[in-house]
């Protein structure tokens, strides 16, 4: 019953998504951001009032606690490439 919740919270953000594609094409930019906030929110909480019988035994937490420390790599690597634009090598200082 977990996957049919799964399903449907997709449906749902897609169906958000495609609105923001059909805001886009007809001219109305000004709230596309604002649609998109809104089905990531969506994605994110939508769960938590969609509940359903969920079976616990199938949640791995070393799997979860991997996942989570490659997306602390990832974006730590992703910061550290961000930052290298801010520093020049041929007129490097300290200040």
């Amino acid at each position: 019953m977990g996957a049919g919740n799964s399903i449907i919270i997709l449906l749902i953000v897609c169906t958000i998504y495609v609105i923001a594609i059909l805001c886009l094409i007809s001219g109305l930019t000004q709230y596309v951001i604002w649609i998109n906030v809104v089905a990531v929110l969506t994605g994110a909480f939508l769960p938590f009032f969609i509940r359903g019988k969920f079976d616990k035994s199938i949640i791995s937490f070393s799997h979860l606690v991997e996942m989570f420390e490659l997306l602390t790599i990832i974006t730590f690597g992703e910061a550290i490439v961000c930052l290298t634009h801010f520093f020049d090598t041929a007129n490097f200082n300290f200040i």
